[in-house]
């Protein structure tokens, strides 16, 4: 081996196996699309990395426990009611001040909450993506709208068939 072996403190709580250390420094760069490559988190691209997390995340929901479903749900309900007047009939504690979101990022959200609702989770699920849409209405966001929309009434229209008949989750691209 040429590379010098990591210190253990720098490793953290992993296992020092030959895999551990063969893959110690590496990044990992993952690619949806002609987006570009990005080195750092900030405030102007935190929305583009989170709607892209989430765009990974939904595309393996048919993967996800029932317990990962309830948190992003719960997680969609706080992010879209904060710091709005809807934030004080749920008692949400903690952060109080608006969060920016965008369309694209709420259609993510949509997106995760439809097959929450469809495989089992309809009293978080529907809180959820009532918040969804009135976060969208809020903001004008027509795509949002749109898909929450049309989500909202399938599953309304579909409850009892809805988890027989969705096996893997629908994955929405917007366009800009």
């Amino acid at each position: 081996m040429n590379k010098p072996l990591p210190q253990p403190s720098h490793i953290g709580s992993l296992a020092l196996t030959e895999g551990a250390l063969a893959n110690h420094g590496l990044s990992r760069v993952v690619y949806s699309g002609p987006h570009l490559q990005r080195e750092t988190f900030t405030a102007q691209n935190r929305f583009e990395v989170l709607t892209f997390l989430l765009l990974s995340y939904n595309a393996s929901l048919s993967y996800m426990s029932s317990s990962s479903l309830q948190s992003l749900c719960q997680l969609s309900s706080r992010v879209c009611i904060c710091g709005f007047p809807r934030q004080h009939l749920r008692r949400y504690k903690g952060i109080s001040s608006r969060l920016t979101v965008t369309s694209e990022f709420l259609v993510q959200l949509v997106t995760g909450i439809h097959y929450a609702l469809c495989n089992g989770e309809m009293d978080l699920g529907s809180k959820a993506l009532d918040d969804v849409l009135y976060r969208a209405q809020l903001e004008l966001f027509p795509e949002a709208l749109l898909v929450g929309d049309i989500s909202h009434t399938h599953t309304h229209t579909h409850t009892p068939v809805c988890a027989r008949t969705l096996t893997s989750p629908m994955v929405f691209v917007g366009c800009q």
